[in-house]
């Protein structure tokens, strides 16, 4: 790390844009380890509580030593249909296999896709969500002006959602998707105009 420091040729404008880079996720990682989460009565940080549902899985026995091993479980003992089982009709096959009377959440948007709609939908999903991502990778080069690089991050961090979080599509994906494709296909024709 030392030899890093001192082998860096100190350049103003390199200086510059790492400090444009590197201040904002200190100042948010400061702020966000400021916010407190009451747990339990008494005041925690939040990087505390995120530590804490992550360790588990990093040094455990992975997502099986979450709170949410039964959607896992479902995941490996059932099988996923070719044509799927309609949307809700899978989250209903799902709460009568846990055993649970009201309607139980994949957690996840692909579990839920994969079990609704079945491979096929899945797929058609994943041609859907990837078609940004491989876009982007293929005419980056040739945007002009200001890339969407915040859209493609905001895009991405959607993507993680999914698998953890969101089991469907949210009207705030469906904008970032939107501004983002729109960004894409703008900058690019206006490329080719030029």
């Amino acid at each position: 790390m030392l030899s890093l420091f001192l082998n860096f040729k100190f350049d103003t404008k390199i200086l510059k844009s790492l400090a444009k880079i590197i201040v904002p996720v200190v100042g948010a990682f400061f702020v966000f380890s400021m916010i407190s989460a009451i747990q339990g009565g008494k005041g925690t940080s939040v990087v505390k509580v995120l530590w804490e549902r992550v360790e588990p899985i990093i040094y455990d026995k992975g997502v099986h030593s979450t709170n949410r091993s039964y959607v896992y479980r479902y995941f490996e003992e059932a099988e996923v249909p070719i044509l799927g089982d309609g949307l809700g009709n899978s989250n209903i096959k799902f709460s009568r296999h846990v055993g649970i009377e009201a309607t139980v959440s994949f957690l996840n948007l692909f579990l839920n896709i994969s079990f609704s709609l079945g491979v096929i939908g899945l797929l058609i999903v994943l041609v859907f969500l990837a078609y940004p991502l491989i876009y982007f990778i293929l005419v980056r080069s040739s945007l002009t002006g200001v890339k969407p690089i915040f859209l493609m991050a905001s895009y991405v961090a959607w993507l993680f959602i999914f698998f953890m979080h969101s089991e469907e599509f949210s009207l705030y994906f469906a904008i970032i998707y939107g501004l983002l494709i729109h960004q894409l296909l703008f900058r690019k024709e206006e490329a080719a105009d030029v």
